[in-house]
């Protein structure tokens, strides 16, 4: 009798816990189907073969879900980019430099808009004159890689050089591409080239000077 009781027992157990997987099996659009199929059964056969068909079913269906959830935020990040493009649009009318940066990178990477690499180039150039730091050594990268523009290691080491020490990135740059450069060069072309980057670091800097000095200090 006692085992009897708990097999009963047992079975109530597991009847209530199939249940919750029906209840959940909601989701999957076949709860109906599930409701009736639980009337029926009177067996732990029964019992357990329903339970692994809805745990079959919820194990293919909440991948699924998580695809969907992937597939809707990636859609919320690219209508945010899009929309902060068209932000950045109308505020690099106003001149500030890091709007241009930014609309800059949208045009680079293709964020928000079709990549763009002059119209990239040109932007950066906008705010470096400007004396934002980071499109200083963007203009690096693109002189560098011909990004937009002609390949020239020089101007490239100009702008890198008047980055200096405030960014770690233009320093390690214009360290590799500088040795590079020279390990390719005779003694004195070397000598030449590193006196022509100085004096186009000092006119780079004279020009945004001079920007600074008629248009106020940039934002």
């Amino acid at each position: 009798m006692a085992l009897h009781h708990l097999l009963r027992q047992g079975f109530s157990w597991l009847a209530v816990g199939l249940k919750g997987l029906v209840m959940m099996s909601v989701v999957t659009g076949c709860a109906d189907r599930r409701f009736n199929e639980m009337k029926s059964f009177n067996s732990y056969e029964d019992a357990i073969k329903l339970t692994f068909i809805t745990l079959n079913e919820l194990a293919l269906f909440i991948p699924e879900t998580e695809k969907r959830k992937a597939v809707a935020a990636q859609k919320a990040e690219e209508l945010s980019k899009d929309r902060r493009f068209e932000e950045l649009k109308e505020l690099v009318s106003k001149g500030g430099a890091g709007e241009q940066y930014e609309l800059a990178n949208c045009y680079f990477d293709g964020q928000g808009a079709v990549r763009d690499l002059p119209e990239a180039f040109n932007l950066y150039r906008l705010a470096a004159g400007q004396g934002h730091v980071e499109s200083q050594n963007k203009l690096g990268i693109c002189y560098h890689n011909g990004h937009g523009v002609k390949r020239d290691q020089l101007e490239a080491c100009a702008w890198w050089s008047l980055v200096g020490t405030t960014n770690l990135q233009a320093q390690a740059s214009l360290a590799f591409v500088q040795a590079d450069e020279l390990k390719r060069m005779t003694p004195a072309e070397g000598h030449l080239f590193t006196l022509a980057v100085a004096q186009r670091m000092d006119e780079l800097r004279q020009e945004i000077r001079l920007r600074a000095l008629s248009n106020g200090p940039s934002r």
